[in-house]
């Protein structure tokens, strides 16, 4: 074997161990550290559904009108291989990210000596026991193809600076050239980080620096493209002109950004994470130009802050991870500095040294392990991973049909995503998803209703998917299917059941109905609460909770009565009808003060009357509904005349074969 020969060899066993300590890294720390079970293709957001639901948007149309395009086309190529493949495939970037950073220190700081591979292992272990690492590395795919980008630019640059003549230099330079576009096109994160990163190469390689300030002005110049573009096209995401309720209002106030700076960085840092860090630049010391790339690294990982640090209604912890493979890359440097030791003696005490701080590292965050966030991140990771899990038999209900959803005590959903769903689910199911009325956060859309249950009809669905509170799919009936003995409040809030049985016990007992009032009116069963209320009046109630009760459900019966908003909706709003007529049936409800004359019109504020009257109420069509008619409800007190500006509510039903 030749000395080229052998050098490849050598390499290749370096990337395959580099490559297993990785993968070992990730599982430790996620089995035994944080969350302290292995499932991490979890979609515990709704923003992973919203990923997906980019794969039925044309990947033209993604690059040309949407707001970092580069991020919304790499979720569309992802999503060829559906919810797991994206989620499998972000999990897979950001490991790759982790090579990447190791391939691009040991390039420029020239650390080729064998026992990096156990300073990197500590500084994989540092990177996955992280707690916001859990959350990052999957929910923020942007930041990680942006950062994907940068590493692969910078990697192409270094190597064009070593390669300029000839076919693989011009190929070297159009790589990093584009990648560094596509880079400030995913997301703004790591843009002064990037020019950091520049800088330091400048400053420690004076043969090519005119080089290198060609190469960060390029970068200055696509990055300032990529925020006019998001301004251009008016995304959400850079905003100057953002309200101060908006999740995206920037701030340059120097103290706003300051607490920024020190809230991400409480998050990130812990005692022996610095001490490691500071250790191994130090070790460089008598080194210029490795001390200096050492100082860079940590420096462009906390200027990774900068971009979030101007968000002050938009501070996630989770966003502090972003900065911890830049900041903790110096720690790769330690290898080298045992390596360096001329006694074994030394050596052995670094590797001890490394241990003990490797395994500090992680005990630093074990208070951020046990915080009411990072257990409620964990519980909706289960329960989001039991409703994943779920889909395929959704998928297998026969269509076209209208589907309730009940059981589920939150609307972090794929339901919230319209494009999820009709990518999922097709256009001939539509959904009713029944929650708590505690629950505000709901997004309805064309083919998904979020309602109380006591907005829901027997005649608006025709299966009922049942769901327990931890995510777990129970059944899947069709309507009729369900005994006449079970009621529909029993349908729709299933643990009403075992409390109605008990309430048939003798001798009676006012406490299961107690019970079964607080359930009802938790999920909007204002009328059966009340009934059951008063049967526990006469069963001899009089404790504190029942007083709690009435004197709720009596409030808000007040509020409801001295305050009431006209409202007018459709269900099924979306009506799938498949026999080829194009009408359907609909049933509309109205809330109206009492007492106060309406009329619902057809198409037009004075078109064919639908329904008049003075008081709330609901009124089934017969099928003659068209897509896209309109309903309007009118204000004609006082012999109002029937125009738009006399229109209190209108709604839109749309009809699909």
């Amino acid at each position: 074997m030749n000395p080229r020969q052998a050098r490849t060899v050598r390499e290749l066993i370096f990337w395959c161990t580099a490559a297993a300590v990785t993968l070992a890294a990730y599982w430790l720390c996620l089995r035994f550290l944080f969350p302290g079970y292995f499932d991490p293709l979890s979609p515990f957001h709704v923003d992973f559904y919203d990923y997906v639901a980019a794969g039925e948007i044309p990947l033209l149309r993604l690059l040309l009108q949407f707001p970092r395009p580069i991020s919304y086309a790499g979720m569309h190529i992802l999503t060829y291989g559906g919810l797991m493949g994206l989620l499998s495939g972000g999990i897979v970037i950001a490991l790759f990210n982790v090579l990447l950073t190791l391939a691009l220190v040991r390039r420029v700081v020239r650390l080729y000596t064998p026992l990096l591979v156990a300073s990197f292992a500590v500084y994989t272990v540092l990177l996955f026991a992280q707690p916001d690492f859990y959350v990052e590395h999957r929910h923020d795919l942007p930041a990680e193809l942006s950062y994907l980008f940068l590493l692969l630019s910078l990697l192409a640059w270094t190597w064009w600076l070593e390669h300029r003549h000839g076919i693989a230099g011009a190929l070297l330079l159009s790589a990093s050239a584009l990648s560094a576009v596509l880079f400030a096109f995913a997301k703004e994160t790591y843009f002064v980080s990037a020019l950091c990163l520049v800088a330091g190469l400048a400053l420690v390689d004076g043969s090519n620096r005119w080089r290198h300030a060609c190469f960060a002005g390029f970068l200055l110049v696509v990055e300032c493209c990529s925020l006019a573009w998001t301004q251009h096209i008016n995304g959400p995401f850079v905003d100057p002109t953002a309200g101060a309720s908006s999740a995206y209002q920037m701030s340059l106030n120097p103290a706003t950004i300051w607490n920024g700076f020190l809230f991400y960085l409480s998050h990130l840092l812990n005692p022996a994470l610095v001490l490691l860090v500071v250790l191994a630049v130090l070790s460089l010391w008598r080194d210029r130009r490795k001390f200096i790339l050492a100082v860079t690294f940590s420096v462009a990982g906390l200027a990774g802050f900068a971009t979030h640090a101007m968000l002050p209604n938009h501070m996630l912890a989770e966003y502090a991870w972003v900065g911890a493979p830049l900041f903790a890359a110096p720690v790769l440097a330690l290898g080298a500095a045992a390596s360096a030791a001329n006694w074994r003696w030394a050596q052995f005490g670094m590797a001890v040294l490394l241990a003990g701080l490797a395994i500090a590292g992680p005990a630093g965050y074990q208070d951020s392990y046990q915080t009411d966030d990072a257990k409620w991140i964990v519980a909706e990771d289960r329960k989001c991973s039991e409703i994943a899990a779920s889909l395929p038999s959704l998928k297998a209900i026969p269509q076209p049909a209208r589907v309730l959803v009940v059981g589920l005590d939150d609307s972090s959903l794929p339901w919230e995503s319209q494009g999820f769903v009709r990518l999922e689910f097709g256009r001939r199911l539509s959904w009713i998803v029944v929650l708590p009325r505690t629950v505000q956060y709901r997004r309805n859309s064309r083919l998904v209703q979020f309602v109380d249950a006591g907005d829901v009809r027997s005649g608006d669905f025709d299966y009922v998917a049942t769901y327990r509170p931890g995510g777990t799919l129970v059944s899947i009936r069709a309507l009729a299917a369900i005994p006449k003995s079970v009621s529909l409040t029993e349908v729709l809030v299933p643990g009403l059941s075992p409390l109605l049985a008990a309430t048939r016990s003798r001798p009676p007992d006012p406490v299961p109905l107690i019970r079964a009032a607080s359930l009802a009116m938790e999920w909007g069963l204002w009328t059966e609460a009340a009934k059951w209320l008063e049967q526990a009046q006469q069963e001899g109630a009089s404790d504190a909770t029942y007083q709690r009760l009435v004197s709720e459900l009596h409030s808000r019966t007040s509020d409801t009565s001295r305050s009431v908003v006209a409202k007018l909706t459709a269900q099924p709003a979306h009506i799938v009808q498949p026999d080829g007529s194009g009408l359907g049936v609909t049933e509309l409800f109205w809330t109206v003060p009492d007492g106060a004359p309406f009329e619902i019109h057809v198409n037009a504020p004075d078109g064919p009357l639908f329904v008049d009257g003075q008081k709330s109420g609901h009124a089934r069509t017969a099928k003659w509904v068209k897509n896209g008619m309109q309903f309007f409800l009118q204000d004609v007190a006082g012999g109002k005349p029937l125009t738009r500006e006399n229109t209190l509510a209108n709604v839109t039903v749309e009809v699909t074969r």
